[in-house]
C-alpha cells in the first residue's frame, strides 16, 4: 500500500473515533440528567412510607429525613460512599395502624434509620435500583438519538444507552464497595428551621 493511501485512511478514521467519544459523552450526560430529573419513587417499608431519591453530585453522600405525622421530624447527612451520587431517603408517611414505641425507636437516630432501611428496605432499594437503570438507559438513548441525527447514524442510539447504563453500573459498584452506614453514628437528626412566613422546611438539596 502506498504511504499516501495509509495517510488518507488514517485521516478518515479520526472523525469516526470522535463521534464515538461524543456518543459516549452524550450517553453519560443523558443518563445523569434523567436520574437528576426523575430519579425518585415512593415505597412501602413497613410500617413507613419512604421516598427514595438520587441525583448526581461531585461527592457521595446519603441524606436521611423524617417528615411524617407521629414521629419527630429531622434531617441528617453523612459522607457514606465514594461515588458521584447523592442518595436521599425520607419517611413521608406511616401505616394506617399507626406506630408503636418500638417502631419509633427504629428511626430515632440516623444510624438506627440507616440500619432499618438497609435491613427492611431491601425490596424497595432493589425496585429503586431498577428504576434508576431504566432511567439511565432511556436518558442515554435519547441523548444518543440527538447525536445520531447528524449523519443519520442510528446505531449511536444504542451506544448512548449502553454508555448511560455502564456509567450507572460503575457508580453502583463504587457505592456498594465503599458504602459505610456507620458514618451516621457521627451525626444526629437536626430539626429543619421553617422559612420565614411559611410552614415549609428548608431543603437545600434538589428534589426535597
Amino acid at each position: 500500500m502506498e504511504p499516501s493511501t495509509v495517510q488518507v485512511a488514517g485521516k478518515a478514521a479520526k472523525p469516526g473515533a470522535l463521534w464515538i467519544l461524543i456518543t459516549i459523552a452524550a450517553g453519560i450526560g443523558g443518563s445523569m440528567a434523567a436520574i437528576g430529573v426523575a430519579g425518585s419513587g415512593r415505597y412501602d417499608v413497613a410500617p413507613f412510607e419512604v421516598e427514595l431519591r438520587a441525583f448526581p453530585a461531585p461527592l457521595g453522600e446519603t441524606v436521611l429525613a423524617k417528615r411524617a405525622a407521629g414521629i419527630e421530624p429531622g434531617r441528617a447527612e453523612a459522607g457514606t460512599h465514594n461515588a458521584p451520587m447523592v442518595y436521599k431517603a425520607t419517611i413521608t408517611g406511616v401505616s394506617l395502624a399507626g406506630l408503636t414505641p418500638t417502631d419509633q425507636n427504629l428511626v430515632a437516630t440516623p444510624e438506627g434509620m440507616a440500619t432499618f432501611l438497609s435491613e427492611q428496605g431491601k425490596d424497595a432499594l432493589r425496585a429503586f435500583g431498577i428504576k434508576l437503570a431504566l432511567l439511565s438507559v432511556g436518558g442515554g438513548a435519547i441523548a444518543g438519538l440527538g447525536v445520531s441525527l447528524v449523519g443519520r447514524q442510528w446505531r449511536r442510539i444504542a451506544g448512548g444507552a449502553a454508555a448511560g447504563l455502564l456509567t450507572l453500573g460503575v457508580i453502583g459498584v463504587l457505592t456498594q464497595q465503599t458504602y459505610d452506614k456507620s458514618e451516621f453514628a457521627k451525626t444526629r437528626f437536626v430539626v429543619e428551621e421553617p422559612i420565614v412566613g411559611t410552614d415549609l422546611p428548608i431543603d437545600p438539596l434538589p428534589g426535597g
